[in-house]
């Protein structure tokens, strides 16, 4: 946020996918963890 990006709601039913997301971003591995907050930025608009 502080950086101007905004506030991404993880609804409870998609916060096992953000955490995998983050534990990939931890490991540096970018593209898998693009990959997968893409698929929960994009779940959210299907609920």
């Amino acid at each position: 946020m502080q950086a101007g990006y905004p506030k991404l709601f993880v609804p409870v039913k998609l916060r096992q996918k953000y955490y995998e997301a983050i534990d990939l971003h931890n490991v540096k591995n970018v593209k898998e963890y693009c990959e997968k907050m893409f698929e929960v930025f994009v779940e959210q608009f299907k609920l």
